[in-house]
């Protein structure tokens, strides 16, 4: 996922992808995001890096963009109603 666009008229979050060859917008509504989560992931040297990822109903959680950071997350979950 490339970007990610709140968008509250619509009540829908916005997730960008893209790649070498194509582009891809996927629309997912604020009703069927169940929570926002932020993951810590470890690498092989036990430094931690922190993860947004949308918890969505019925569905694998999405991960955010590694640049999608903590004021981002306060940011998107005020948005859609989560605060």
């Amino acid at each position: 996922i490339a970007g990610v666009v709140a968008d509250p008229a619509r009540q829908v979050v916005e997730l960008h992808q893209a790649n070498a060859f194509t582009s891809r917008k996927t629309e997912v509504p604020f009703r069927e995001i169940a929570s926002i989560r932020v993951v810590s992931q470890y690498d092989q040297d036990g430094y931690a890096s922190d993860r947004v990822e949308l918890i969505v109903d019925g569905s694998d959680p999405i991960s955010l963009p590694a640049a999608f950071g903590r004021a981002e997350e306060q940011a998107l979950r005020k948005a859609i109603g989560l605060a």
